[in-house]
């Protein structure tokens, strides 16, 4: 390809001096191949001044082509001419084009300057390659298939092609293989895979092979299969390099080097993976543990690895079902739980190979030593908030393993009746937020010397300080060991924040000899509020959660939960019912207090002892799309609706509009206040516009009239309302376009009744005259077409309706594994006179 462009340069160059004293002679002033594929398949020449008349599809061609490969040619323009020649030219192939005789210019002058082209399509250039530099990783011994432009010498290719690996400071000469080797290797690839067929296509061949042993060399005869000259190290990179000096039969050499980028597969490794509670610490035996290949291995040979237990006892893998249905697996699973404080070996069966014959290299570290420590240390809230109904005793579980017998905590409790003195609802929901930000990731990079050392600060800070909260101790049953769930009690209805302290948990998860604190809120209630957010007024309502009933008389406020500016406030109804009517800002879906100006709202309610409140962010999975229900992103704005008198119209013509201006509201339509503005009616597919002025009148209404002016571009005009920096876009437009008033109507009727594998169709053709009365005798050309349809009777909307009888037997399939569609008719067109 270089060497092409190379040839196109010279052209250039060549043509550059006649072009340079200015002289204002018509001339070739660009003469150049272009390519595609890697051949030349057109060739464009530019002249310096027009040619032709603009758009005359009957123009002369301006030049004579003699060459082994036809094609023809069009003005793109009125100084450029394109000859595209009828296939892409093959290797060593020369054309010559020159400018016919008395060659003129429009305006009359005869062409001057370089009359004739030589056209080199250069010697044996690489089309295409299997495995392609697309194609992943290669294999340490990997052959390669080349398919060229031309044949190339075989003695040439030797000489001249070579491998270069990275690190590797000389040339590794290629090895020729047997010339027939290419058609064994498509036929072991499957030539039916996607990668095979893209190299025929690519090759100039098609995408299956001929059956004839003759035939495949025919079409093989342009590839060359060949490999690197000694296996290739692993993980490396290596480019495959067609060298310039590679010629064909007739001497003509490629002229450049083309280079073929590639990267060797990794090593086959075995690698043995498991969960770990830090860097430091065994596996966890209550987490599944893999073995990992870094090439597939034969699925009989992984299900033989064991891990070997001190009492002799071994524990095997198991397969999920797409892998019981392969033949190659690239992991496998150990299952847990697996066994807890023991030492293991992990065994390979002897002889493992992968796919491709390889024996592992780390083979010397089996059978691996394996580390099980105890099942690790577990402090854990069902979540870091939830509601507990007061009626059901008020206890909060925490699930514990592997820790003290007895956990440390504080408990702060803000009950219903203390709430009302000592906290306002944005001190609650400023504790949920901090309880939320307890369990982030958080590391701290210490700088220790020359060494930045990560540390983990996950939970290493308490939330509650010792001046808030009561010291709090859990009792364990199973002395810490177990795993269990156990119980904290909170027996006044309030909103409660618990934070246990685990040293052990801390060793565990924090590497160091720190306790690691986990936090909880609850809610204890047998209330539930609701709330539904409105633009133009919201509704608030509150039920009991024993029976579901609606609370009367309960005190309700709406709350900023980022600022703690209380928005609204009121008393339930008999139907535990509040209406918002205003005060509160326009609803959204999303917002938090961090880095949004959309602040969630809390809405709390109150009754004697019991509180409890809900936050508008507390919408996972009960968002209206969530249930594919239609809601709206943003206010809407003001609709202007436009009646036509006609809504497709000549140039020249008038079009009379009437403007309906009106506002969406939860009741229905509001008229809103009237505006002076523009009309603009936007072209579509160009930038033309035209704009008049408009006034919306105290009612709504408006007339506005537009003269389409001559010249204006035909297609459709698109309506909009300019008013100052606003502007109300509408979907409605007017059609300007050249017509003509039908004088005759057609029709075709088929049977009423569905028609199953019917011979014939009857069909009633009628064509009459809209002034009245038919077109006797009139011929017509009736057209008809076949297309595959599968109707759903009446009552089977759950059911699919169509595909093939299922027969007992084989039945081929294509490249991409499906069954064959079935070809339909084709179109036919059948003259008819009424």
């Amino acid at each position: 390809m270089k060497h092409l462009a190379r040839l196109a340069a010279l052209v250039a160059l060549a043509l550059t001096p006649i072009a340079a004293w200015g002289d204002a002679s018509p001339q070739v002033v660009l003469a150049t191949p272009g390519m595609g594929d890697g051949a030349i398949e057109r060739y464009t020449i530019r002249f310096n001044q027009a040619m032709v008349p603009l758009g005359d599809p009957r123009a002369a061609a301006p030049v004579k082509v003699t060459c082994p490969v036809g094609g023809e040619g069009r003005w793109v323009d009125q100084q450029t001419f394109v000859h595209e020649f009828a296939a892409p030219l093959p290797g060593g192939t020369t054309c010559r084009i020159e400018l016919v005789d008395n060659l003129k210019s429009l305006s009359g002058f005869g062409v001057t300057g370089t009359r004739s082209f030589t056209v080199d399509a250069g010697g044996p250039t690489v089309k295409a390659m299997l495995p392609s530099r697309w194609g992943g990783e290669i294999e340490e011994d990997q052959a390669f298939l080349i398919a060229a432009n031309m044949p190339a010498t075989r003695a040439s290719i030797a000489a001249n092609a070579y491998c270069a690996v990275e690190g590797i400071g000389e040339r590794i000469p290629v090895e020729l293989l047997g010339a027939e080797v290419p058609a064994k290797f498509i036929q072991d690839l499957n030539p039916d895979r996607w990668e095979v067929r893209n190299f025929l296509r690519d090759a100039g061949a098609a995408e299956t092979l001929p059956e004839k042993a003759e035939d495949r060399a025919k079409v093989l005869a342009g590839v060359v299969a060949l490999k690197c000259g000694r296996p290739l190290p692993p993980g490396r990179d290596v480019s495959l390099v067609w060298g310039a000096g590679i010629a064909g039969a007739g001497g003509k050499t490629a002229g450049a080097d083309q280079r073929f980028d590639f990267t060797v597969r990794k090593p086959f490794t075995a690698r043995f993976e498991c969960s770990r509670v830090n860097p430091q610490a065994g596996c966890s035996p209550v987490q599944q543990a893999w073995v990992r290949f870094t090439a597939r291995v034969p699925r009989d040979q992984a299900e033989a690895i064991r891990i070997e237990l001190p009492d002799g006892k071994t524990i095997a893998p198991t397969l999920s079902d797409d892998d019981k249905r392969s033949n190659t697996i690239s992991d496998i699973k150990f299952a847990n739980p697996l066994p807890a404080s023991t030492d293991a070996k992990l065994v390979l069966p002897a002889g493992m190979k992968d796919e491709s014959g390889r024996a592992p290299s780390n083979a010397e570290r089996f059978p691996l030593d394996i580390r099980f420590d105890e099942a690790p240390p577990l402090v854990k809230f069902a979540a870091p908030f939830g509601i507990i109904e007061a009626k059901e005793g008020g206890v909060l579980p925490v699930t514990v393993r592997n820790v003290e017998e007895a956990l440390r905590g504080k408990g702060l409790s803000v009950a219903g009746q203390q709430m009302r003195i000592d906290a306002s609802d944005g001190v609650i929901a400023k504790w949920l937020r901090n309880i939320d930000k307890a369990d982030d990731y958080n590391v701290d990079e210490v700088k220790r010397g020359a060494e930045t050392v990560r540390v983990n600060q996950t939970g290493a800070k308490p939330i509650l300080t010792p001046n808030l909260g009561a010291p709090l101790n859990i009792g364990l049953p199973g002395k810490g060991k177990e795993f269990e769930v156990v119980g904290i009690p909170l027996a006044k209805p309030g909103f409660y924040v618990v934070e246990l302290a685990s040293p052990q948990l801390g060793r565990a998860l924090l590497g160091r000899d720190a306790p690691r604190y986990v936090a909880a809120g609850a809610l204890v209630t047998n209330m539930a509020v609701h709330f539904k957010w409105g633009r133009e007024g919201s509704l608030a309502w509150v039920t009991s959660l024993d029976s579901g009933k609606p609370v009367s008389g309960a005190d309700v406020r709406v709350t900023d939960s980022c600022t703690g500016q209380m928005l609204a406030r009121g008393t339930t109804d008999d139907m535990g019912r509040l209406a918002v009517k205003d005060g509160i800002p326009e609803p959204q879906s999303w917002g938090d207090c961090e880095n949004s100006g959309s602040h969630p709202l809390m809405i709390s309610a109150r009754k004697a002892d019991d509180m409890s409140f809900t936050l508008t962010a507390w919408s996972e999975g009960i968002r209206p799309y969530d249930f594919d229900l239609r809601y709206g992103y943003e206010a809407a704005s003001d609709i202007v609706h436009t009646i036509f008198d006609r809504a497709l119209v000549r140039q020249g013509e008038v079009v009379h509009m009437k403007h309906v201006l009106r506002r969406p509201v939860a009741a229905g339509f509001v008229t809103p206040q009237g505006f002076s503005g523009q009309l603009r009616l936007s072209h579509r597919g160009s930038d033309t516009q035209f704009e008049m002025p408009v006034t919306i009148d105290a009612s709504g209404v408006g007339e506005s009239t537009w003269n389409v002016p001559q010249g204006a571009p035909m297609g459709d005009y698109d309506l909009q309302f300019v008013k100052g920096d606003d502007t109300i876009w509408t979907s409605q437009s007017v059609k300007v376009d050249e017509y003509k008033l039908p004088t005759m109507k057609a029709s075709v009727a088929g049977p009423k009744e569905a028609a199953v594998k019917p011979k014939t169709l009857p069909l009633d053709l009628f064509v009459g005259y809209l002034s009245g009365g038919g077109a006797s005798n009139l011929p017509v050309e009736l057209r008809i077409g076949y297309y595959d349809r599968f109707p759903t009777p009446d009552g089977y909307t759950g059911y699919s309706f169509g595909g093939r009888a299922i027969a007992e037997g084989t039945k081929p399939l294509n490249g991409d594994g499906e069954e064959d569609s079935m070809s339909l008719p084709p179109i036919q067109t059948l003259p008819v006179t009424l």
